[in-house]
């Protein structure tokens, strides 16, 4: 039976339209691909999660060996899918595990690899949460100053901040609503800058140089004496895999006077009879040394001051409490000759061994 011209036509387009689905699917799968590559440090939108676990247990599980809590996460794609995963919370920390300190400690979430497997929270294992401790303010604001030292330096924690919906199961209610963030962890980061911890004991001036007078000029900007990388004191050592000299990466800045937590001041002593945080803990150095750290810090004070005003969430408080403890450093800054004089007062200061 012959086709009619009409008929003929119909069957071309026909045939045409089939085609161009069929070679339309591998760019639709691609799509989709696209779409779950976004992972939880791929970018710095805030997120939301809902968090549910017996939330009453978990705060009085607050030893250094406390035990693993079943817990659910659901986190919300914008573009409205819903990701479930069965989880373990515990608390973690030092001096915020401590309920004299903090209200609601920090907390480490256990995903099972295999099963967060091409979702948001590919390739994430155990991660660290910062959560509200005593007030939201203080974690929004550590949350920035992890945000301006990724601004200035490749070496660095990533951090993703979270609106943290908690849910009680052992009261079967919504307990509350806090912004808290995760931490990118140590395997991540190693990886990330293709390099392994440093295990041995490394002195200051064993140290890339360049990257520690960096970080402990960053350091005293924020005014936080918290750290040391001999006892690796909230700092973890690295070794690039093409460089034999370690590295330190820095975290936990909640002790920065530049937050000024309250929880972090000695209890009945007046604000008036307490030192200054604002130590500088590097090695001492020569002042041509010194002055090329300071040129470094005066080219990024847009970047620096442009990562606070980009603060996603607004939140004009937070961003002029730390802009106005940073202006004091840049202000130091305008005077080399007695900032160089200021730091050598507390600069690391090799041993030296005398013969008998």
């Amino acid at each position: 039976m012959k086709l009619s011209a009409l008929s003929s036509v119909k069957l071309l387009i026909a045939v045409f339209v089939f085609l161009r689905m069929v070679l339309a699917q591998p760019l639709l799968y691609a799509q989709t691909e696209n779409i779950q590559q976004e992972t939880l440090f791929s970018s710095n939108t805030p997120i939301e999660i809902d968090l549910y676990f017996n939330i009453d247990e978990v705060l009085a599980d607050r030893s250094k060996d406390a035990s693993q809590h079943e817990a659910l996460l659901k986190y919300f794609h914008p573009s409205g899918e819903v990701e479930e995963h069965e989880i373990q919370v515990k608390t973690r920390g030092n001096f915020r595990l401590d309920p004299a300190n903090c209200d609601f400690p920090p907390l480490r979430i256990n995903f099972k690899k295999k099963q967060v497997k091409g979702t948001f929270f590919a390739g994430e294992d155990k991660l660290k949460l910062v959560t509200q401790c005593q007030l939201e303010r203080y974690v929004l604001m550590e949350y920035l100053i992890y945000r301006v030292y990724n601004a200035i330096e490749e070496k660095s924690f990533k951090v993703r901040l979270a609106k943290i919906n908690y849910y009680n199961t052992s009261k079967n209610k919504k307990a509350f609503t806090h912004y808290g963030f995760f931490i990118e962890s140590d395997d991540n980061l190693t990886e990330r800058l293709e390099a392994t911890e440093a295990k041995r004991f490394y002195s200051p001036n064993m140290l890339n140089q360049e990257n520690l007078l960096k970080l402990s000029l960053f350091q005293y900007m924020i005014g936080n004496a918290d750290w040391y990388v001999t006892s690796k004191h909230n700092t973890v050592l690295l070794i690039n895999s093409a460089d034999s000299i370690p590295f330190a990466v820095p975290y936990d800045f909640d002790f920065s006077e530049a937050i000024d937590g309250f929880y972090t001041k000695p209890k009945g002593v007046p604000s008036s009879q307490l030192k200054t945080r604002r130590i500088f803990k590097g090695n001492c150095l020569e002042n041509d040394e010194y002055l090329r750290g300071f040129d470094f810090f005066i080219q990024q004070k847009d970047t620096i001051y442009q990562t606070l005003q980009n603060f996603e969430l607004g939140k004009k408080s937070v961003i002029r409490q730390l802009e106005k403890y940073f202006d004091k450093f840049y202000q130091e800054l305008q005077n080399p000759d007695k900032l160089i004089e200021e730091l050598n007062r507390y600069c690391w200061k090799p041993a030296v061994f005398r013969q008998p």
